[in-house]
């Protein structure tokens, strides 16, 4: 009896031993290291271009936290990526639709000051360099931004204020019309967002036709922001079901070939029930949605605790196996193969991004 237990132990740790082995020996051939800078080699750029095709979405989930840095310019890294090999025109991010109206304004003119975080230099940055980047393509081929989440406070009031004819309103919407005019758009303040928002959505629901005819063909938008499923308030809300519903509408004007987004990690998750799975599951984009989420290794920033908590679970993996293929500060490992090997890392996401010493 004793024996037999010891050569099934001994077959166990020779099991384990060959799919370690057999772990490092695929990642050792599908990781590729790439730059903010540069961007993406030909050997990367020929894996995802094969890899992508069949995707209507590709979706990043920023780990770590939203205010590591490095963000701003992976996004433009993919953005200008998809729009060169697929002919992405649409890319959209983890703000409302006042904050993409802001945005896309600043990407019209190249004027940094309409940013709704315009002191932000890495924001900044990113817009500056997508602005220059659309200077180089015809029309129809420039890039633009949607939002699918809550209205943002920094973006509310200095959106709908951009929004308003120079002419004078009609009696019946006057008094509403000279509330936003003078409202305060430098305040990061949520109920006085809130309370502002419920004052204009009452007017509007009262006085329909008389909005309508005033913003003429900016109403629709006016009401998008008005009319947003969720509000400021719910920064520790489930949103995922809100963000998808938003998505699934703007996708419903558009009916763009492919798109790109950039979530919180805990929105990306695919085997986890968030806006990805909801998006993946949808009659349209079912098998679709391509997930590249985000390791951050050894990075930190001031403002909170840099943590990896979506994939804790397999987390020791990713610091025994796929960490010492990381001879760059970002590398991308390919776990799209459908195959016992990387089930596993694979039902987080097809792709997964390691990023070092970042802040």
């Amino acid at each position: 009896m004793t024996k037999l237990f010891l050569a099934f132990i001994l077959t166990l740790q020779t099991m384990t031993t060959h799919a370690q082995s057999d772990i490092s020996q695929y990642l050792k051939t599908h990781h590729y290291s790439f730059t903010l800078d540069k961007g993406f080699d030909q050997r990367a750029i020929d894996t995802l271009k094969q890899k992508l095709g069949n995707y209507k979405l590709v979706l990043l989930g920023e780990g770590g936290s939203h205010f590591l840095k490095f963000y701003e310019p992976l996004r433009f890294v993919w953005v200008k990526f998809l729009s060169e090999h697929f002919g992405l025109t649409n890319f959209f991010m983890e703000f409302g639709h006042s904050s993409d109206i802001l945005c896309n304004e600043s990407l019209q003119t190249g004027d940094t000051s309409f940013l709704p975080k315009a002191t932000f230099t890495a924001i900044k940055t990113f817009w500056n360099r997508l602005y220059l980047y659309n200077a180089t393509q015809p029309k129809g081929k420039q890039v633009k931004s949607f939002g699918i989440d809550f209205e943002r406070t920094h973006s509310y009031c200095k959106a709908l204020k951009l929004l308003l004819p120079s002419t004078e309103p009609p009696e019946k919407i006057k008094e509403t019309v000279d509330l936003i005019k003078n409202s305060n758009d430098t305040l990061n303040d949520c109920d006085y967002i809130v309370s502002l928002n419920s004052k204009v959505k009452k007017a509007i629901n009262n006085n329909s036709a008389e909005f309508q005819k005033y913003f003429s063909n900016k109403f629709s938008v006016v009401k998008q922001i008005v009319f947003n499923n969720g509000s400021c308030k719910d920064t520790q809300k489930n949103r995922n079901k809100n963000m998808a519903e938003n998505f699934l509408s703007f996708d419903a004007k558009e009916n763009d070939k492919i798109y790109y987004g950039q979530l919180g990690m805990a929105h990306t998750i695919l085997k986890n029930k968030n806006t990805a799975s909801y998006l993946n599951e949808n009659s349209k984009f079912k098998n679709k949605v391509c997930i590249v989420n985000t390791y951050c290794y050894n990075c930190s920033t001031p403002e909170e605790q840099v943590s990896n908590w979506q994939v804790h679970k397999i987390e020791s993996d990713i610091l025994k196996y796929f960490l010492p293929y990381c001879n760059s500060d970002f590398t991308l490992f390919d776990l799209s193969y459908n195959i016992e090997l990387t089930k596993k890392y694979g039902a987080y996401g097809q792709f997964l991004i390691i990023a070092k010493n970042q802040n």
